[in-house]
């Protein structure tokens, strides 16, 4: 079995999908592609709330004589989920859901945590 995990923009996902069928499994070097990771929003962007790229994470399950598996995370950029999942979760604490020690977002309130943010959707394909 081989699992293929591929984040960045939605620029370029499909060819590192590509990439990574053909090699060996590991996550590809898209440095190697000509591609750089994307920099951040200029502070001009995110204040006057200019369009973002979208943020995409996708997961790909083969295993010899199966049909492979994949799926994508799709959501806001990063500078944007990041404290609105930061918010919800820390709503959700408040209120009572909490256990005592280390618990990852999707350990304590369910796999399913990242779909309770706003405009953020898992396709499988």
């Amino acid at each position: 079995m081989r699992v293929i995990v591929i984040t960045g923009g939605s620029r370029g996902i499909g060819a590192a999908i590509e990439t990574a069928r053909r090699g060996n499994g590991r996550h590809p070097d898209l440095s190697r592609q000509g591609r750089r990771p994307a920099a951040g929003p200029g502070q001009y962007r995110q204040l006057r709330g200019l369009p973002q790229n979208r943020y995409q994470v996708s997961v790909e399950v083969v295993d010899a004589g199966q049909p492979a598996h994949r799926t994508v995370l799709d959501t806001v950029n990063g500078y944007t989920f990041t404290p609105m999942a930061t918010v919800k979760a820390a709503q959700r604490v408040l209120e009572g859901e909490a256990r005592p020690g280390f618990q990852t977002p999707a350990g304590l309130f369910g796999e399913d945590f990242v779909l309770s943010i706003a405009d953020t959707t898992i396709v499988d394909g």
